[in-house]
């Protein structure tokens, strides 16, 4: 189950990186490292592991006239508990909340500075592939 909920939460990140570039900005992340673990036989194994950026966020991104920005996805259950993390550590940024909305996918997202606002709420289904080549021709 938990490498299960790790394969979903990187595709999250994968969707609001596409939605990120859509919209002009270099994204970097998100960010892997190396780990040896055990295997059954006490044998020693290396496993790719992903890690958060500051130990909070998932991307960077960075625009001209936006600088660098940090973006920590999760889904809207996580709301509170990442709030408080960005909040606690006294970091600014970006946090992309994914549920549903009448059977549609959305990304709720909200800024996090002292306080949390919320700015905007994106429909997945139009950063899918077909629907950003149909506006970039």
């Amino acid at each position: 189950m938990h490498g299960t909920r790790k394969k979903r939460g990187l595709a999250y990140v994968s969707e609001v990186k596409k939605i990120l570039l859509s919209r002009g900005f270099e994204v970097e992340g998100p960010a892997f490292r190396r780990v040896w673990f055990p295997d059954k036989s006490g044998k020693m194994k290396i496993k790719v592991a992903h890690v958060d950026f500051f130990g909070l966020f998932d991307l960077i991104s960075y625009r001209p006239e936006a600088g660098y920005e940090f973006h920590q996805v999760s889904i809207l259950p996580n709301k509170s508990k990442k709030e408080k993390a960005i909040l606690r550590r006294g970091h600014r940024g970006f946090l992309w909340l994914r549920t549903k909305q009448n059977r549609n996918v959305i990304y709720r997202i909200f800024r996090i500075e002292k306080e949390t606002e919320e700015i905007e709420t994106v429909l997945l289904k139009m950063f899918e592939k077909e629907n950003i080549n149909k506006e970039n021709k």
